[in-house]
């Protein structure tokens, strides 16, 4: 489902970083913004979970995600000058045109986290985000920041507060292609946020579809 060059390039972060070369995380409240998450099934959250588990006995003193908050972004720093009715017509129907069929493959880290990728049937999240800026051009085009980042998505499990232990490291590439599973009717959710972890008590739910 993934291409090989997809899977090269986040394999090869992975690889080349190091434990002082991350960058910090602190979780500051920002301006409230919406954001378009897709929320993985209670079977593939608990063997997320569980392999969390396996790097957090190893460097706990790391911000882990709680299984509650297990998400990955299919649109994000949405401003709230767009009126949430009129999002959540365009979204309807643009996910109804562009179908999401996924399989959560591996454990991988780069400068900011650890992370399950997610790799999409037949390039189908760079065709969505590629028919929702059609529609919305302001919306954020994610290559813009580095080419190809608008074609993935990822889970994150942990945020580094601090330089990783190497065993961490270790651990994250001997589950590099642990099949979590597959997913062909995702459950997504517009929310309101101020928070970039999607922390409960600073997210609001807008609607589920």
């Amino acid at each position: 489902m993934q291409t090989f060059l997809e899977e090269k390039f986040i394999s090869e972060q992975t690889k080349q970083l190091q434990p002082k070369g991350i960058i910090p995380f602190v979780d500051a409240p920002f301006a409230p913004i919406y954001t378009l998450v897709a929320r993985p099934s209670q079977e593939v959250r608990e063997k997320i979970r569980t392999a969390g588990q396996s790097l957090k006995k190893i460097d706990p003193h790391q911000y882990f995600y709680s299984p509650e908050q297990y998400h990955f972004t299919l649109m994000g720093d949405i401003p709230l000058v767009h009126e949430k009715e009129h999002l959540i017509k365009i979204f309807k129907e643009t996910l109804r045109k562009n179908p999401l069929n996924i399989v959560y493959k591996g454990i991988q880290m780069n400068s900011k986290s650890a992370f399950v990728p997610i790799y999409f049937e037949n390039d189908a999240l760079h065709k969505f985000r590629t028919a929702l800026r059609e529609i919305e051009p302001s919306f954020y085009n994610y290559s813009s920041f580095l080419q190809g980042l608008d074609s993935i998505a990822w889970l994150n499990i942990v945020r580094f507060t601090r330089p990783f232990s190497p065993k961490l490291k270790d651990k994250v590439i001997q589950q590099k292609d642990i099949i979590f599973g597959a997913e062909y009717n995702l459950k997504i959710e517009l929310y309101e946020t101020t928070s970039l972890v999607l922390l409960p008590q600073d997210s609001k739910l807008v609607f589920s579809f």
